[in-house]
């Protein structure tokens, strides 16, 4: 009696162990889940679905959207009257005075770079969630027109981000020259003050001075007056810049 209900038993326990097999290899394969597939039918619509397109009598041009990657990105900088834009977004137009153009991509830079950020973090929790909602047309639909918009919206900022990076790569020997300098003026401009400072010794300070005495003051002043006028102008001129770039 025993004898005949071992082959059943082996039976049972040989099917339970291929069922937790398949249930283990489907677990080990999480990027699998994560797949979208987006395709265009024969009437030129876009469908966005967990599943590959259906049979068709020409090949759908179908795109795999795994989640965290990032679709290839379509758009450069394009010529917009005397400067370039990235899509929608307006890059700073050249100078000729190139620390003004290199201190105006360092100041837009950080935008681009959050609005990237954004559009990657929106991007990739709709991928998500359409992957979690289902296949249901209306959807789809509703899905597909966001991911485009989020994606276009990736790509503008990416290509901002690249242009940006690439120009202050291009000028960055100028704008460590240009920060040396203004580092030197300012150095200077302290060291005359203190001079002229000196002019008056130390224990004639507070007391009115006459004659010859006041006299070599005046001239020791007025001799270092005009470039430390010189350097001030310089310095306030550039100051903004000088923020903006470092």
């Amino acid at each position: 009696m025993n004898n005949k209900n071992k082959p059943c038993m082996r039976r049972g326990t040989a099917s339970g162990i291929v069922l937790l097999l398949i249930l283990l290899g489907s677990l080990a394969h999480p990027a699998a889940q994560a797949r979208v597939y987006k395709w265009v039918d024969a009437d030129g619509r876009t469908h966005y679905s967990q599943t590959p397109p259906p049979v068709q009598s020409s090949p759908p041009n179908v795109k795999h959207l795994d989640v965290n990657t990032r679709p290839a990105n379509t758009v450069l900088p394009t010529p917009f009257g005397n400067a370039l834009r990235c899509g929608n977004i307006l890059l700073p137009q050249q100078r000729e005075d190139q620390m003004r153009f290199l201190a105006a991509v360092n100041a837009e830079l950080p935008d681009w770079e959050e609005q990237e950020r954004n559009a990657k973090q929106e991007y990739n929790r709709l991928a998500h969630e359409m992957r979690m909602a289902g296949s249901a047309d209306s959807q789809r639909s509703w899905f597909s027109a966001r991911l485009d918009d989020e994606k276009r919206k990736w790509d503008e900022a990416s290509c901002a981000v690249a242009w940006g990076r690439q120009q202050l790569e291009a000028g960055a020997e100028s704008r460590e020259a240009f920060l040396r300098e203004h580092a030197a003026r300012e150095q200077e401009l302290a060291e005359l003050e203190r001079r002229q400072e000196a002019c008056v010794p130390v224990h004639r300070r507070g007391q009115p001075l006459i004659g010859e005495e006041a006299e070599q003051v005046y001239r020791c002043r007025v001799e270092l007056a005009p470039r430390i006028q010189e350097l001030r102008q310089e310095l306030r001129r550039d100051s903004g810049t000088r923020e903006l770039l470092r």
